[in-house]
């Protein structure tokens, strides 16, 4: 099989849509303005490592990004490669949002917000559901800590 294929499966549109608007809901539930635009690309790459995404699984709204993240050394370790994974995982998080804003009205400025609600997919799992819960947390965790120090922690720089 073609690697564009397996990404093409792995990362469809409809999967990275329904993952950003957890990520969305989950900072909205912080901030009623939503997720900060800039964040939107960080979701992906944290999301879909498998020990960062069961760290994240696992957390709770009251979880923050040092204890979630800078607690654990195997984390730490994982947050050092998340720069290089943004860069790739761009045009996944592009064809992700484009989806998303032709399903639910989508309020994208300097904030990124969902004006209305996402129907559920009648194909849940408890696999999806990792995912997804990883991904409301993210954005909870996110938005308690602010995006500039978020891209600090994380030594973000290809936005």
């Amino acid at each position: 099989m073609n690697p564009q294929v397996i990404r093409n499966l792995k990362y469809s549109p409809s999967f990275i849509a329904e993952i950003l608007y957890s990520f969305i809901e989950g900072a909205r539930r912080i901030d009623e303005r939503g997720a900060k635009f800039e964040l939107i690309y960080l979701v992906v790459p944290f999301v879909m490592d498998d020990i960062l995404r069961g760290k994240l699984s696992r957390s709770n709204a009251s979880s923050t990004f040092q204890t979630v993240f800078l607690k654990d050394d195997e984390i730490k370790e994982k947050l050092f490669f998340i720069n290089d994974k943004v860069q790739y995982s761009k045009s996944v998080t592009n064809y992700g949002l484009i989806y998303l804003s032709s399903i639910c009205e989508t309020i994208i400025d300097s904030f990124i917000l969902n004006g209305s609600t996402l129907e559920k997919s009648s194909i849940t799992n408890d696999y999806k559901k990792e995912f997804l819960k990883a991904s409301y947390n993210l954005g909870i965790i996110f938005a308690k800590e602010g995006y500039v120090n978020v891209l600090l922690k994380s030594k973000v720089t290809n936005l």
